[in-house]
C-alpha cells in the first residue's frame, strides 16, 4: 500500500512519527496523523487552516484527551489499530475516486470517517464538522480530478420522493434507523462524483448527470442530496476558450481552442420543477 503514497503523503507519516515522539508516545495514532496533516503545505493544510484549525490548538485538545507520555520512547513506534484503519481507508478513498495514488487529501477523508478516533475527536473538540472538511477537500477534487466517486452513502426517502435532510449514512440500515417517521418508505443509495469534469448524482446505481437532474428531481431534493453528501454545492463545467494572437497588421487570429474548467453553481445547472 505504501508504494501508492505520494511524497507528500509519505511526509505525513514521517511527521506523524515525529509528533508521536514529541508527546512521548510509543505508538503512532490517528491524533499524530492529524497533527501532521495540519502541517501539510498543500490542500489539506490549507483546508484545515480555513476552518480555524491550528497546530497548537489541536495539540492541546489531543493532550486533554489522552495526555502526554512519561518516558521518551526509543526504537520503532507501531501504528495503532485506529491509525492502521485510517491508512487502509485512505486506499479505499483513493480507489473510489479513481486515483492510482494516495495523497494527504485521501488520508484526511479517511481520518474524519473514523469518528471514534482520537484525531476525529480532537477535531470535534475544535468545533470542526466532518462535512466541512469534505466540502473543502471535495472542491479540490472537483478542480483537479477527472473521474470517480467523491461521496457515497444511503438516505431514506418519503412516499412523495423527498430526501431525508439527515446526512448520508454508511449503510441502508443506518439510514432507516436514523430517519424521521416521514422518511421510512424507501432507501436510496447516492453517490456524488465527477465524470468528465461534471458532478453527477447516482441514485440506486443509475447515473444521473446533473445537467439532466432537473427532469427527475426538483430543486429542493437535488439540493438536499448535495448537502447530505457533504458536497460543495457547485460543479465545474468545461468552457471552450480561444487562444488568440495579434498579427503585425493588428488582426486578431485564433491559434487554438482550449478547455478551461470553471466552477458553475448547482442552481444554474438544474431546472426547477413547479
Amino acid at each position: 500500500m505504501f508504494e501508492r503514497f505520494t511524497e507528500a503523503a509519505r511526509n505525513i507519516v514521517v511527521l506523524a512519527q515525529r509528533e508521536s515522539r514529541a508527546l512521548n508516545h510509543n505508538y503512532i495514532g490517528s491524533e499524530h496523523l492529524l497533527q501532521a496533516l495540519i502541517l501539510d503545505r498543500g490542500v489539506v493544510g490549507k483546508a484545515l487552516a480555513e476552518l480555524g484549525v491550528t497546530y497548537e490548538a489541536a495539540t492541546d485538545r489531543i493532550v486533554e484527551i489522552i495526555g502526554r507520555g512519561q518516558v521518551t520512547p526509543s526504537g520503532h513506534s507501531p501504528f495503532t489499530p485506529r491509525a492502521k484503519e485510517v491508512l487502509q481507508s485512505a486506499l479505499r478513498v483513493s480507489l473510489e475516486a479513481g486515483h492510482d495514488y494516495i495523497g494527504p487529501e485521501h488520508l484526511v477523508l479517511a481520518l474524519i470517517a473514523e469518528e471514534k478516533s482520537v484525531g476525529s475527536r480532537a477535531l470535534a473538540a475544535l468545533g470542526v464538522e466532518p462535512s466541512d472538511v469534505r466540502r473543502r477537500v471535495g472542491a479540490h477534487f472537483a478542480r483537479t480530478y477527472t473521474g470517480g466517486t467523491i461521496f457515497h452513502g444511503f438516505t431514506a426517502v418519503s412516499k412523495d420522493g423527498q430526501y431525508d435532510a439527515n446526512p448520508l449514512r454508511e449503510t441502508a440500515e443506518e439510514a432507516v434507523a436514523d430517519a424521521t417517521t416521514a422518511f421510512h418508505q424507501e432507501v436510496h443509495e447516492i453517490r456524488f462524483g465527477l465524470e468528465r469534469g461534471e458532478y453527477f448524482i447516482a441514485v440506486n446505481g443509475g447515473r444521473l448527470p446533473v445537467t439532466e437532474a432537473g427532469r427527475h428531481l426538483d430543486y429542493n431534493r437535488a439540493r438536499n442530496a448535495a448537502a447530505a453528501a457533504g458536497a460543495n454545492v457547485c460543479i465545474v463545467a468545461p468552457l471552450v476558450k480561444a487562444v488568440t494572437a495579434e498579427t503585425a497588421e493588428g488582426i486578431e487570429v485564433t491559434l487554438a481552442e482550449t478547455i478551461v474548467w470553471e466552477p458553475v453553481s448547482l442552481e444554474s445547472r438544474i431546472t426547477v420543477l413547479d
